[in-house]
């Protein structure tokens, strides 16, 4: 399960770790530690990345 690899990144790099990803065009999920309460930190840069994406499929950055 993908869940059980993430725990061992994490563990492997001496940390624990949260995440919680969801398919934007499908029911795919994967969530580690997605009941704990954390600071959102960077996470804007997500839509940021998101929003990048979809404009270079759209051409606009050629």
């Amino acid at each position: 399960m993908i869940e059980d690899r993430l725990e061992r990144v994490f563990a492997g790099a001496g940390c624990r770790g949260c995440v919680a990803v969801l398919d934007i065009d499908g029911p795919g999920r994967v969530a580690l530690g997605d009941d704990e309460l954390v600071v959102a930190a960077s996470t804007f840069k997500i839509a940021v990345a998101l929003e990048l994406f979809c404009q270079g499929a759209e051409g606009v950055w050629t």
